[in-house]
């Protein structure tokens, strides 16, 4: 059994056959004939992740001024609403501040929907290298809003089963593995065995902890992934629900790795954004009035409103990215580029 040469040749009725090589066995697997095999590493695997994210940012950036001006279509009704119950609600009454509640949340659930939409068409805008029409982009019919908010009650129900039954069988586990792994430590009694334990115990909460993010991060960004075709296309209620549902499932895990890390930065930019902004600017208030003015109040909430609001369009942007490039792998458009690059550099 010689190494992997070159093939030899010979004939056999009448026919001539390339005669395959054999090949060697390397660690358990086969290692084909002159291709030595290659080992794919974690960043190899997650570049075009990493590089989505990069450019979403980039476009973020680029585009400032015009995703915060869309942002606001969300943050001024939120701002105004919250600071007119901050000063007026001690004047109602219990059952009026639990309408009031409820109405404020599916108002806010709405507005969320309707800028994730806005911000998604502005994203595609921006990717083409198109002007950022506010008025336009703000235009979205009645019905077709209706269809994305009826869209996404249904896949926020389906995703929560999927995710508790996720959490049920990767999480729980991990919880008794701690358990047991921080109990058998401390049998042992020492101070090196309560050190390792307490080490171990919080390495193994940490991974849980990520892992619920990531689990809870994929669930909302697969969200906002499945609103893409009711912002970019044009189709009726059936078939843009049934194109959600295909792009959902078409490269499913590496779309789910793709909306946990996305959900995941967001979390991490918007919550270090909105505590730097809500701690910041009414901190000279605060100390000047005192912390319960409703004055300071009002100005807390309305920072913190605006740390989120400027740390949510890149979630859009990166899902708007991701669909595209999706879309266009599925419906071969980008094998179709590739083929006329390579039609007209034969002709030249």
């Amino acid at each position: 059994m010689g190494a992997c040469g070159p093939p030899r040749l010979f004939f056999l009725f009448g026919w001539r056959l390339r005669r395959q090589p054999k090949k060697k066995r390397i660690f358990g697997g086969l290692c084909p004939p002159n291709h030595p095999q290659q080992a794919t590493t974690m960043i190899e695997r997650i570049q075009p992740t990493l590089a989505l994210l990069d450019g979403g940012m980039s476009l973020y950036r680029r585009h400032f001024v015009s995703f915060a001006l869309l942002s606001a279509a969300w943050f001024v009704p939120v701002a105004i609403a919250s600071v007119l119950a901050i000063f007026f609600g001690s004047q109602m009454d219990e059952l009026a501040i639990l309408l009031l509640i409820i109405v404020g949340v599916v108002a806010m659930l709405l507005l969320s929907l309707y800028l994730i939409a806005v911000l998604s068409r502005a994203a595609a805008a921006a990717i083409d290298n198109q002007p950022l029409q506010i008025g336009e982009l703000l235009q979205i019919g009645p019905l077709r809003f209706l269809g994305m908010s009826i869209w996404s009650i249904v896949y926020l129900i389906l995703a929560q089963i999927v995710s508790s039954i996720a959490s049920i069988v990767v999480i729980c586990p991990l919880y008794i593995f701690a358990f047991v792994f921080i109990g058998g430590l401390s049998v042992l009694g020492s101070e090196v065995g309560g050190v390792l334990g307490l080490l171990g115990g919080l390495v193994v909460f940490g991974v849980i902890y990520l892992l619920g993010m990531f689990i809870s991060g994929a669930v909302y960004g697969g969200m906002v992934y499945s609103l893409q075709p009711w912002a970019h296309d044009h189709h009726g209620f059936g078939a843009s629900i049934q194109r959600s549902i295909d792009m959902l499932f078409y490269r499913f895990w590496g779309n789910i790795g793709v909306w946990g890390l996305a959900a995941i930065l967001l979390l991490a930019a918007g919550t270090v954004t909105a505590i730097a902004i809500g701690v910041i600017v009414p901190l000279p208030l605060g100390l000047a009035f005192g912390f319960e003015s409703p004055l300071v109040q009002a100005t807390t909430v309305v920072a913190w409103l605006a740390g989120f609001m400027l740390a949510l369009p890149p979630l859009p942007i990166w899902m708007a990215m991701l669909y595209r490039r999706s879309r266009a792998a599925r419906e071969g458009q980008d094998m179709q580029e590739k083929i006329a690059l390579w039609h007209n550099k034969e002709h030249l």
